[in-house]
């Protein structure tokens, strides 16, 4: 088991980890400070931090900050993309999506959420990236749908990097003008569908 300790802006936190994740969660505990966590998208091996009063912030990609200081009572979970499950052992305490936050108390075990005004702003890169990929990740990030019509849209291949502050219409804006195509939205701009 390995053990750090940083300081990062004046704010120290405590982190544990293994030497080599085994089976099929990536798993490490944040025993004091702040940290902010930009995941990897891995379906087959979720990531998860283990908190105090036994809660832990599942996740199969995305990036978050957790506030989890000995000294205070409250502990917070903010998603700025994707999304993330808190939960109190078996107890799930909420799913949060980008801009999000959960605030847990410790002495009274009550949780709230609320809405995030402004939140950390995430890169999100490709490079060289095929279409499908693009597209599964940008449908995680932002908890949408695009569907490619054409199957030969899929291996198109994308070299661009964006950040989590614009919306998704804006980045397919700029994607499907790179590969000369088109899109359009339905249900509320929760789908997208890109064609020719």
């Amino acid at each position: 088991m390995g053990r750090w300790f940083g300081n990062y802006h004046g704010t120290i936190f405590k982190i544990s980890y293994p030497s080599k994740f085994r089976g099929n969660i990536r798993e490490i505990a944040l025993t004091e400070g702040e940290a902010f966590f930009d995941i990897a998208h891995d379906e087959q091996h979720p990531f998860q931090v283990q908190l105090a009063s036994k809660l832990a912030v599942k996740v199969l990609g995305t990036s978050f900050r957790i506030k989890a200081y000995q000294a205070s009572d409250q502990v917070e979970v903010t998603v700025a993309t994707g999304k993330v499950a808190v939960q109190q052992q078996d107890k799930i305490l909420g799913i949060l999506t980008k801009n999000q936050s959960l605030r847990y108390s410790k002495e009274t075990a009550q949780s709230s959420r609320s809405v995030v005004e402004k939140n950390t702003a995430v890169a999100i890169a490709f490079d060289g990236t095929n279409l499908q990929e693009v597209a599964k990740k940008l449908e995680y990030i932002y908890n949408i749908e695009i569907i490619l019509k054409d199957t030969s849209l899929r291996s198109l291949k994308t070299t661009a990097t964006f950040n989590s502050t614009q919306n998704p219409a804006e980045i397919l804006d700029i994607i499907c003008s790179l590969h000369h195509l088109k899109y359009s939205t339905i249900e509320k701009d929760k789908v997208f569908k890109i064609h020719k």
